[in-house]
C-alpha cells in the first residue's frame, strides 16, 4: 500500500438486475489490478442500510490508490429513488447497468426461485412473487420486522420490466455516465465486453482476467428443496456476521454445488418445446415486447441481441 492509498467510495457503481453473470462480472473487476471493490457484492446501501450512513458505506471499500473502485448490488435498479440517492452522494459516479432480453430474465429469475427451494406455481402464476424472495437470503427477516424494502417487494414482472425500471437512472445520469453490459454479448465476444468496460472504468482495457472463460453461478436445479432453503438461511446468516470471504468461496466451490445442486438450464421449469412468451397471457406478452422496444430505443446495440 503506498502513501497515496486512502479510503473512498465508489467511482462506479453496478445497479443490476441480477441473473445477467453478475457473479462472474464481479471476479473480472475484483481481478483487475486498476480496480478496487467492494468487500462483499451487494452492499445494498443506496436502497437497504442508507440509515447506516456515509461513513459505514465507505468502510466496505478498501484503502487503495486504484483509479477505480466500486460496489455491486443487484437490486438498485428496482427502487426508483436509489438514482437520487446516488446523485446526492456523488454526482460523477458512473453507472453499470446490466441488461438481459426480459422473456430470458424472467425464466432465469424464476429457475433462481426454483434453485433456491420456494414453492412456485407455474411462470404465469408467479408473475406477483416479490422478487425480493426469490433472489434476497434476507427476505424473510427483513419481512418478520416490517422492514421489507421497495426492492424487495418489487414483483418477478415489474423486476423484468426494464424499461420502466431503468428510467429514473437514465434520467438522472448523464449518458456518457452510463454503460450498458449486454449479457448476450457473453457467449461470442466476453473478451471485447469486457474491454469496453474496463475502458469506460478508465482502468487498462488490455488486462485479460484469470478466469474470465469460466463460467459463474449458472444456473442450477437443486437435489432438496429442504437443503436448498437451509442454504439460503446459512447464506443469509454468513452476510449477518460479516464472513463475506467465507461466503464467497461456499458460492464458487465445485464441491458444494455437487452436493446441493444438479446441473440445469434457465428453462428448469418449462417444457422442452414451449418458451416462457407462450406461458404468458395476451396482455403481458404485450407489456414485455413494449419494453423490448423501449430498450432498442433506448440502447441500439440491442437490435443485434434481442
Amino acid at each position: 500500500m503506498t502513501a497515496q492509498s486512502v479510503a473512498k467510495g465508489p467511482t462506479f457503481i453496478n445497479i443490476g438486475p441480477g441473473r445477467c453473470a453478475t457473479s462472474w462480472l464481479m471476479n473480472c473487476l475484483t481481478s483487475h489490478p486498476g480496480i478496487a471493490m467492494a468487500s462483499v457484492k451487494e452492499t445494498e446501501y443506496f436502497n437497504t442500510y442508507h440509515d447506516r450512513g456515509a461513513e459505514w458505506y465507505r468502510s466496505n471499500f478498501p484503502e487503495t490508490d486504484a483509479p477505480a473502485t466500486g460496489e455491486l448490488s443487484t437490486n438498485y435498479y428496482l427502487d426508483a429513488v436509489v438514482a437520487d440517492l446516488i446523485r446526492d452522494y456523488d454526482p460523477e459516479v458512473k453507472i453499470v447497468i446490466n441488461l438481459r432480453q426480459p422473456y430470458r430474465l424472467l425464466e432465469s429469475f424464476y429457475s433462481f426461485g426454483q434453485r433456491r427451494g420456494l414453492e412456485l406455481g407455474a411462470v404465469a402464476e408467479s408473475l406477483d412473487f416479490p422478487i425480493g424472495r426469490i433472489m434476497g437470503s434476507g427476505y424473510d427477516f427483513r419481512s418478520s420486522r416490517n422492514m421489507l424494502t421497495t426492492a424487495d417487494r418489487a414483483t418477478l414482472l415489474e423486476s423484468v420490466c426494464l424499461a420502466d425500471r431503468l428510467r429514473p437512472f437514465l434520467d438522472t445520469f448523464e449518458s456518457h455516465q452510463v454503460h450498458f453490459f449486454i449479457f448476450e454479448r457473453l457467449q461470442s465476444e466476453h473478451q471485447q465486453v469486457l474491454a469496453e468496460l474496463y475502458e469506460f472504468l478508465e482502468v487498462d482495457a488490455g488486462y485479460t482476467p484469470p478466469d474470465a472463460d469460466k463460467i459463474v453461478n449458472s444456473s442450477m436445479a437443486p437435489k432438496s428443496k429442504s437443503i436448498a432453503r437451509l442454504a439460503t438461511r446459512t447464506s443469509f446468516l454468513l452476510r449477518r456476521v460479516g464472513a463475506h470471504g467465507l461466503l464467497s468461496r461456499l458460492h464458487q466451490s465445485e464441491l458444494i454445488k455437487k452436493l446441493l445442486f444438479s446441473k440445469s438450464t434457465d428453462s428448469t421449469s418449462l417444457t422442452e418445446n414451449t418458451s416462457c412468451r407462450d406461458q404468458l397471457d395476451r396482455q403481458t406478452v404485450l407489456r414485455l415486447d413494449d419494453q423490448i422496444e423501449q430498450m432498442k430505443s433506448i440502447c441500439p446495440d440491442l437490435n443485434r441481441w434481442w
